[in-house]
């Protein structure tokens, strides 16, 4: 139960009680419900403003999340946007196959921008030798590990080095 409920149960039980002592009768204070009026529209106000509170955070909350999402991913290299995709392991795999230039076999890290405000993506790109896909016995031409910043991805690459 909120504050305001309480306000009110605690009214009605005053008045209830003051007209049990007084044989029936409201004291002035509690006539015709005016106290109850007065409390309701209090309330009211108070449950309308914290409606309204709540839904301005959750449009707030909303607003914060779209600006937070990367629509559009592209490699760093690249001149212009207009290589952007959806993911950015596309923009990756754009990268490591692209007329810029592929990346060299090895392990190599990579700066995914975003088309909004947002931190890049770092990517830790490891392109494997025929040698190495006969020994893992395995398709894929590159792993792919995401990082959040840029000393984690190095981190990262140090690792995979030694």
């Amino acid at each position: 139960m909120t504050e305001p409920d309480e306000a009110i149960l605690w009214a009605r039980e005053r008045a209830a009680r003051w007209q049990d002592e007084n044989g029936g009768e409201a004291g002035p204070s509690y006539r015709s419900g005016k106290l109850d009026f007065l409390l309701g529209e209090e309330v009211e106000g108070y449950r309308a403003g914290q409606a309204a509170s709540a839904e301005r955070i959750k449009a707030l909350e909303e607003e914060l999340a779209k600006a937070n999402e990367p629509q559009w991913f592209y490699d760093d290299r690249a001149a212009d946007e207009a290589q952007s995709f959806l993911s950015a392991e596309e923009a990756v795999d754009y990268a490591v196959f692209s007329a810029l230039g592929p990346l060299p076999e090895g392990t190599s890290i990579l700066e995914i921008n975003t088309s909004r405000p947002c931190p890049s993506v770092w990517a830790v790109v490891k392109i494997f030798t025929d040698e190495e896909r006969e020994a893992r016995d395995d398709d894929e031409e590159y792993i792919v590990t995401l990082c959040a910043t840029e000393a984690e991805a190095r981190a990262l690459l140090k690792e995979a080095d030694q």
